[in-house]
């Protein structure tokens, strides 16, 4: 009768113990795989920003409101100029400039600073409309250019108003876009 008992306490634990080995291998798989997906997983950080859209990055990822708002901020730099904010503008944009693109720009922007000093010359630029493609990082902007002349009297001299349209180029990098490309497009 012993023997009995004994071997129905046996088959119980046994039971118990495979019970929890499969529950311990379970476990196990599921701490393995949250593990390796969490080595997977992209931290997305969200800016709420006090005035303005909220919008949020990734290391190589960003979403369509980070990229609106960087186009316009670099498009403002680059298209509303004089020949005494050219210098300032120049060095607040490059830290904003990919590595290979930057040295092709400074010569262009510096060329720009010369004719602007030589002529008494300023830019300023009225955005109309902004597009973006958020899979290709490139940004439109379309609006009027102004170009004004050195002063005459109190007010400046408006020598020339085109309508023009930007196309801006973005790298991502550590959650950062970076300016690859600056070209005028033609409208049609």
């Amino acid at each position: 009768m012993d023997t009995n008992l004994q071997e129905k306490h046996q088959r119980k634990l046994i039971s118990q113990r495979n019970i929890f080995l499969v529950f311990s291998l379970f476990l196990l798989f599921t701490t393995s795989l949250l593990a390796f997906l969490l080595t997977k997983k992209e931290v997305r950080t969200v800016f709420i920003p006090a005035h303005g859209q909220t919008f949020w990055v990734e290391d190589s990822r960003v979403s369509r409101s980070y990229l609106e708002n960087m186009g316009t901020f670099v498009s403002e730099l680059l298209l509303n100029r004089s020949a005494e904010s050219a210098r300032l503008r120049n060095n607040t944009l490059y830290p904003h400039v990919d590595p290979s693109f930057i040295g092709p720009l400074k010569k262009a922007l510096q060329e720009d600073q010369k004719s602007l000093q030589a002529k008494g010359q300023a830019y300023v630029f009225y955005p109309e409309a902004i597009t973006s493609d958020l899979e290709k990082l490139t940004f439109w902007i379309e609006g009027d250019l102004m170009t004004f002349a050195a002063k005459s009297g109190n007010l400046p001299k408006v020598a020339d108003k085109t309508k023009r349209r930007y196309r801006l180029s973005f790298r991502v990098q550590a959650g950062r876009l970076f300016l690859t490309e600056f070209t005028k497009e033609n409208l049609s």
